[in-house]
């Protein structure tokens, strides 16, 4: 998934948070949240989703939590 397509989807998530259309954000969000980020944008594309799950609360299958654990392990390999 390159930059561009995780940039469209975190605008439809927010787009689509605001229409309640809960299904199509529910899998735009997963495929976000399991995304590897191969760049620094990507990885903070990533976290502006999980600040959205954070502050409804956590998803119920973790992948909020994995999604901070995969972009923390990206960064730190960013910076050896």
């Amino acid at each position: 998934m390159g930059q561009a397509l995780l940039n469209r989807s975190a605008q439809v998530l927010r787009a689509i948070g605001e229409t309640e259309n809960y299904d199509v954000m529910d899998r735009l969000e997963v495929m976000v949240l399991k995304h590897n980020p191969k760049s620094l944008p990507e990885a903070a594309t990533m976290l502006d989703v999980v600040a959205v799950n954070v502050a409804a609360g956590q998803r119920c299958d973790g992948l909020d939590v994995r999604a901070v654990q995969v972009v923390a392990s990206f960064l730190r390999e960013q910076h050896p």
